[in-house]
């Protein structure tokens, strides 16, 4: 199974765009993903809108190393209320050595802008981002799993070079997987030390601290917790993971819906098509390609559509 991905949309609305002077930076509202502050930069030149995306990296929430570095697939978009959209996609290096850390386009000439966009004086400015590489860049942990625990640990887990000291009888208890690793008729059973591939070390911290029973799981955590529950097996750090959808998290009803049909979810696909009534709420929690969602959930939102006809 492919590793969680890290992706995030960002959004500003830009009034009175036409009174926008010349060269003068505007910053919509900063966001925090994947703990990295973001904010969306524009500005008007050389008879164009500019649109960036700037990142605002400091070390409240995060550890920081001097090297740290972000590539980002960055897709770059203008969309006006009549429909019209303007976009342009790139890859970014945000990092340590680019000071700046914000990078973007001349997306949209000043007339077109003008004639075509600015309804009401009004625009729609987005960022959509999937983050493929991160370094030098973790959130505080809550637990330590390093080599100063190795008193009670009785196995190494290596994810991404990182060592994680672990003790084995926690994991076996919590997980089918780790135990028929630990303590079943595989070579791995008589190691004192396992690698892991195709996951991120961050993930597996963010995993192991959901299992030792820290408020490990946010809305930037908890896909990756419930990535590796599910390649896991683990019962705890799926049912803490869907929770905290229900209860806490402050993602779209859309991001819930694709969430829990990813990792069947049923109570956390309940609570959305409960809350899901009317046609706009319908169309806003439709993925881009109706293929992604489970037919039993299309279903029941179908279901919904011809109930709003019927009436």
């Amino acid at each position: 199974m492919p590793r969680a991905d890290r992706e995030f949309v960002l959004k500003s609305v830009i009034e009175n765009v036409l009174a926008m002077k010349e060269n003068e930076d505007f910053l919509g509202e900063p966001a925090e993903y994947f703990i990295v502050p973001w904010v969306l930069v524009f500005r008007r030149e050389n008879g164009h809108l500019s649109l960036s995306l700037k990142c605002l990296l400091d070390d409240e929430k995060a550890q920081i190393a001097p090297n740290w570095a972000i590539k980002a697939e960055v897709e770059l978009a203008v969309k006006s209320a009549n429909g019209a959209t303007a976009k342009k996609k790139e890859t970014f290096s945000f990092g340590s050595e680019t000071p700046k850390n914000a990078y973007g386009f001349q997306i949209l000439d000043w007339n077109s802008l003008q004639n075509k966009y600015a309804i009401d004086g009004k625009i729609l400015v987005q960022a959509n981002v999937s983050i493929k590489e991160m370094a030098g860049i973790s959130k505080k942990d809550l637990r330590n799993f390093d080599d100063s625990k190795r008193e009670w640990a009785d196995a190494v887990v290596k994810v991404e070079g990182r060592e994680f000291h672990v003790a084995k009888l926690l994991l076996a208890t919590q997980s089918t997987y780790f135990q028929s690793m630990f303590f079943g008729k595989f070579e791995e059973s008589e190691k004192a030390e396992i690698e892991l591939s195709e996951i991120r070390a961050d993930d597996f911290q963010n995993f192991l601290e959901t299992l030792h029973g820290e408020p490990a799981i946010d809305d930037d955590t908890v896909e990756g917790v419930l990535h590796l529950a599910d390649m896991y097996d683990t019962p705890t750090a799926r049912q803490r993971s869907e929770e905290f959808l229900m209860k806490e998290s402050e993602k779209s009803m859309k991001e819930k819906l694709r969430i829990s049909t990813k990792y069947r979810l049923d109570s956390l696909i309940d609570q959305c098509l409960s809350r899901t009534h009317t046609i706009a709420e319908i169309r806003a929690v439709l993925p881009g390609n109706l293929e992604d969602l489970d037919h039993s959930v299309m279903a029941a939102l179908f279901q919904k559509t011809l109930s709003h006809h019927a009436i």
